[in-house]
């Protein structure tokens, strides 16, 4: 059966802002929960490791350790009450096979990361692990998805999930949509599920998940009711992300060359902004391989991390792809430049903080020739 409703994705809106504005200055704008900007790191190993975890904390991004971690580093950070990613079968076992005991009240921040939101299974895991975290005295919550269907939200928040990953496809790295045609674009999907969660009065967060390249998509995102954005490729783009440089330009200038490894021991580094700044301009282009979770490179890395040793290793077809990316940031950079277009954004729409402005602004559908015309 076809549906004829056209569509539209987060290039085809723009926001329209209020007649009068009653903010002076951007300055006025607060766009952070408790001192976070309403942004999830992707939970690729391309982004983030145990090595820079802090870096995006210290950056006000909320970091999500990924799978590809072994489960005894993943345990460590989910006893400590940070975002952790782990599988269906993980998330079965810790919590809803043999369930956490604990006479202290303890606070869990679980990903159950899996491609489809859609299997029943999920949705009797975590009504089953909610279940278990009341009766046994502990705050857990849970990120679910991914969804392509506002239903798919709905269903899923009615069991107790706190956030769900909103889109299929549409990350930079992923082919699924290409090659399953499985898709809702990302912009018309934020405006059903908005619809759903007002309409039923529904306190699970909105993740828009997948093809955030720019300040201005993350920024229309938000506005179309996502109370928060994940990012991979782009964040992958900073200077400091996780995965390991793969050339570099020698500059021509005379002083002292550092080599690959070098750049890589130098990777983590947290401060020294400016010594950054000109390993990414004298060294330019600085490359990094960045690639989906579902490639069979990652699905490899996820299983030894889980313990499987080679013979126990099976990989299924990839819907993903490995690209190379250039350097074009720092986090601190990235981050400042994020903040004030967010604010910025906000204070054409006279909002002072977040809850004025997610879900509560109007948007409106570009023609080809305006999409053109801000095309810049």
């Amino acid at each position: 059966m076809l549906n004829d409703t056209k569509m539209y994705s987060l290039s085809d809106v723009t926001i329209i802002p209020e007649i009068r504005s009653y903010i002076r200055h951007r300055s006025e704008c607060n766009p952070y929960y408790e001192n976070k900007l309403p942004i999830f790191t992707a939970p690729m190993d391309s982004v983030v490791n145990v090595d820079n975890f802090d870096i995006w904390e210290q950056n006000h991004i909320n970091a999500i350790l990924p799978r590809t971690e072994t489960i005894k580093t993943r345990a460590v950070f989910i006893n400590k009450g940070y975002w952790t990613a782990i599988s269906l079968e993980e998330f079965k076992n810790m919590f809803c096979d043999e369930p956490l005991s604990t006479t202290a009240v303890a606070t869990y921040r679980i990903l159950i990361d899996i491609a489809n939101g859609h299997i029943f299974e999920l949705q009797n895991l975590i009504k089953k692990a909610k279940e278990n975290a009341k009766k046994y005295n502990y705050t857990l919550y849970i990120m679910a998805g991914n969804v392509a269907n506002e239903m798919t939200y709905k269903m899923l928040a009615d069991a107790g999930a706190d956030y769900v990953r909103c889109s299929i496809g549409t990350g930079s790295c992923c082919i699924t949509s290409s090659n399953t045609a499985v898709h809702m674009p990302m912009a018309t999907l934020l405006d059903r599920c908005l619809r759903i969660k007002k309409d039923n009065d529904l306190q699970c967060k909105i993740i828009a998940d997948g093809g955030i390249n720019s300040y201005s998509n993350a920024i229309k995102a938000l506005a179309l009711g996502a109370d928060y954005v994940m990012i991979g490729t782009t964040l992958a783009k900073c200077f400091e992300s996780a995965a390991e440089f793969m050339s570099a330009e020698r500059p021509s200038k005379e002083f002292t060359y550092l080599t690959l490894t070098d750049l890589n021991n130098l990777r983590f580094n947290s401060g020294d902004e400016t010594y950054k700044k000109s390993l990414i301009r004298d060294y330019s282009p600085l490359k990094k391989a960045v690639y989906g979770m579902s490639t069979r490179k990652a699905q490899i890395k996820i299983q030894k991390a889980q313990g499987k040793i080679n013979d126990e290793i099976k990989t299924k077809t990839s819907e993903g792809i490995e690209k190379e990316i250039t350097i074009d940031y720092t986090v601190k950079q990235w981050t400042e430049n994020f903040t004030d277009y967010l604010r910025s954004a906000m204070s054409y729409c006279n909002a002072r903080n977040l809850d004025e402005f997610v879900g509560n602004v109007e948007l409106a559908i570009l023609s080809e020739g305006a999409k053109n015309s801000i095309n810049k």
